[in-house]
């Protein structure tokens, strides 16, 4: 895993002049094209430029802290870290993925899930008696 995590960095930092494909998955299945391209045994194709205009270094320390042990060993059961908290699991028991429904139904399932996330639901529910004036 923590080759996967430098292999990241690597690819948007790889240029022509400075190839940085060691950490790439190889073979013709590869995400990399350069490392796809070589299984092809065909010649690479040129990137000159970097993907991306942020340090390397600055990349490199915070991958290096993302592929810390400890870290990864959360990561394994490839889940989210508490699933009740997690922003798409409101929006998700708001509006099932299995239930079609409308732009805007979906729309006020995603605002409602918002404020419920964000700010609980006492939160929403004052928000909905202050909206309503009929309510005493």
């Amino acid at each position: 895993m923590k080759t996967v995590i430098f292999a990241s960095l690597f690819h948007n930092s790889s240029t022509y002049q400075v190839p940085k494909h060691n950490k790439f998955p190889t073979g013709l299945t590869s995400w990399s094209f350069y490392q796809s391209t070589l299984a092809n045994y065909e010649k690479p194709k040129s990137h000159s430029s970097m993907k991306t205009k942020l340090s390397e270094q600055v990349l490199e320390k915070i991958l290096t802290r993302l592929s810390y042990n400890e870290l990864l060993i959360r990561c394994v059961s490839r889940k989210t870290q508490n699933v009740k908290q997690s922003i798409h699991s409101v929006i998700l028991k708001n509006c099932p993925k299995e239930t079609f429904v409308s732009k805007r139904q979906l729309e006020l399932a995603v605002i409602s899930a918002l404020g419920m996330f964000n700010f609980g639901c006492l939160n929403t529910l004052s928000a909905e008696n202050l909206s309503d004036p009929l309510s005493p």
